[in-house]
């Protein structure tokens, strides 16, 4: 995405989807997020807002598609347990105010959409979403299980999609 000479730009899309998933984003965050203060999160969330606005902005000069960007699934979980609850801006908080921060985003932007990937997982549930195994195999973000369901979710954005640029292909007289 970051090449504009890139095979994804020359193919010149009707739509691109950015599927970023929490375990990239995280790093070793995911694995221990509180090896940081409060206020690190804080600029650590602030910083990955950047950091994404940044990549979808050199998609946007570099493509006309539509952008359909995935927020991050929540975890059902945190190291804290029912501490979490107690910190001012924990782990699980961090993710939300990301989303937060990319929804807001999404909603001034014509070309950009939101995919509510955190309500998508919460459908399957978040305990399923993710086979191990196949995550440290085959570096595959969601169960193969799940990718028809998923395919199903990305069409009831694409329908529109496809809809509106045919429209804007083929104007009526």
């Amino acid at each position: 995405m970051l090449n504009p000479q890139s095979g994804l730009y020359q193919f010149d899309p009707d739509v691109i989807i950015l599927f970023i998933d929490k375990r990239t984003i995280l790093g070793d965050l995911f694995y221990v997020p509180y090896k940081i203060s409060e206020l690190e999160r804080r600029d650590w969330a602030d910083e990955k807002f950047s950091e994404l606005q940044s990549l979808l902005a050199k998609a946007k000069s570099c493509s006309r598609a539509q952008i359909l960007v995935h927020n991050f699934d929540v975890p059902y979980y945190s190291p804290l347990g029912i501490l979490e609850n107690k910190q001012d801006f924990g782990f699980i908080e961090s993710l939300r105010a990301l989303n937060e921060k990319q929804k807001k985003a999404c909603v001034g932007d014509g070309r950009l959409f939101l995919f509510d990937y955190d309500s998508f997982c919460s459908q399957i549930g978040k305990k399923n979403v993710t086979d191990d195994r196949m995550y440290y195999l085959a570096d595959m973000r969601l169960d193969s299980r799940y990718m028809p369901d998923l395919c199903d979710a990305y069409l009831m954005y694409l329908k529109p999609f496809l809809s509106f640029i045919k429209k804007m292909y083929h104007p009526r007289s």
